[in-house]
């Protein structure tokens, strides 16, 4: 820069109040001056230089970019109405596979163009005219993330066309070949999320449910060992949302829808689990708004640890009731075996195991925490994943309405399983214990 020259009497700065005054101003103006460059503004030719490179966001925000009447043509491109007039340049980087460029003229017929490379030997790649004096151009195309990508802008002629350019792509999972990977945990931990800009998925069966319509966002996990998972959705900027999970032969092959929720979850968002599901497989879970809505959101997947039988809870086999605290909330019903009987089984079952002691006896008793009214079924099983038998099953034995199961004539060394639910499908914590009897 060059330096700043007073040429004003040096009366001026008698008082050392000013003399300072003058210091920190002349330290100031540098920074103030370099911050200025940093904003966008179209260029007379093709350049990637940081002054003339435009933000992508993940919807349209306008960019200011004008091509005033001192700028020359520099590039003769094919297509689209090109021709010798003068043209203004801007460039990106790509920060998804999809990015959308609209470049708003305030008056003026505006021809687009986009390409690659370098900008001796610049690479076609799309072009927009479609529309007439004054009208908006849109160009939609596939990119590579980190990869710079230059646009032409000319108009018919060689006047000043001032105008606004905006350059957006859809969430980077957008498609359930780029999902987002969950991790699983034993409880909720969320990460953030938004399906803003995000377009609809094509061949794959609709979700069925919180009136889809488009702008999906997928995510994938890794089933755990018992088999059975939970999606949860909370509110952001996006307060009605769904879930559906799936599964899937691979990310672009064929998709089995396995559940769907609407409302299930906080407020108005989705929640959806699933069981049975094969564990270490990869699943994928698709996240909308309801009726097209889009915005931010959190989400997070957690096994329902005991919801089946292969992901029982291992009871202790005591001489007394020793409680351990457990919950049926967010659990599912398990299929293919025998129902229980008792206690207005439905559904949100969960489930424990225990290996029988040397007196062949069981005592089962839960008590109350938030569920307050339960039910007991006591079986024998080949496997965890095998034939059940029903061996016992109890409504209100135990404290207030939850229950108590009694049962001899057990082998002893043999694993049995403890299935509890919520009288009529009422969910809510408890405790349970398992002890012989005299």
């Amino acid at each position: 820069m060059t330096p700043i020259t007073d040429h004003r009497s040096s009366a001026m700065y008698a008082s050392p109040i000013l003399s300072a005054m003058k210091r920190s101003f002349n330290l100031l103006l540098p920074v103030l001056l370099a911050g200025s460059v940093a904003a966008q503004t179209a260029t007379d030719v093709c350049n990637y230089a940081a002054g003339n490179q435009y933000t992508v966001s993940s919807s349209c925000v306008a960019q200011t970019f004008n091509k005033p009447a001192a700028f020359t043509h520099t590039f003769l491109p094919t297509g689209c109405g090109a021709t010798t007039n003068n043209d203004a340049w801007g460039w990106f980087t790509a920060t998804g596979t999809t990015t959308n460029i609209t470049y708003t003229p305030a008056s003026g017929n505006p021809r687009m163009h986009l390409f690659d490379g370098a900008c001796g030997s610049l690479n076609q790649l799309s072009c927009a005219n479609a529309g007439g004096n004054g009208a908006a151009e849109t160009i939609s195309y596939g990119t590579t993330i980190g990869v710079n990508y230059m646009i032409r802008i000319q108009s018919a002629n060689n006047n000043v066309m001032n105008g606004t350019l905006c350059i957006w792509s859809p969430p980077v999972n957008d498609d359930p070949c780029a999902a987002t990977a969950l991790t699983v945990g034993t409880s909720c931990t969320s990460i953030g999320g938004t399906n803003v800009s995000a377009t609809a998925t094509s061949g794959i069966p609709a979700p069925g449910c919180a009136a889809y319509s488009t702008a999906d966002v997928w995510y994938t996990f890794v089933a755990p060992a018992g088999g059975s998972i939970n999606i949860e959705t909370a509110a952001g900027t996006l307060t009605d949302g769904g879930v559906a999970i799936y599964s899937a032969t691979a990310c672009a092959g064929t998709f089995t829808l396995l559940n769907c929720d609407d409302s299930n979850g906080p407020g108005n968002m989705g929640q959806a689990q699933a069981t049975g599901l094969t564990p270490g497989i990869t699943y994928y879970a698709r996240v909308w708004g309801n009726g097209g809505a889009t915005g931010t959101f959190t989400i997070c997947a957690h096994a329902l640890a005991n919801d089946n039988p292969c992901g029982a809870t291992a009871l202790t086999v005591g001489t007394s009731c020793t409680s351990v605290s457990g919950t049926n909330v967010n659990a599912t019903g398990t299929t293919g075996m025998v129902v229980p009987g008792c206690a207005a089984y439905s559904t949100a079952d969960v489930w424990y195991s225990f290996v029988a002691g040397a007196t062949g006896s069981i005592a089962l008793e839960t008590s109350a925490g938030t569920l307050t009214d339960g039910g007991v079924a006591l079986y024998g099983a080949t496997a965890c994943g095998g034939t059940y038998s029903l061996l016992a099953c109890d409504d209100n034995n135990g404290p207030g309405n939850m229950s108590l199961v009694l049962y001899n004539g057990l082998t002893p060394g043999t694993t049995y399983y403890v299935r509890v639910w919520g009288n009529g499908g009422a969910t809510g914590t408890f405790n349970i214990c398992a002890y012989s009897l005299p």
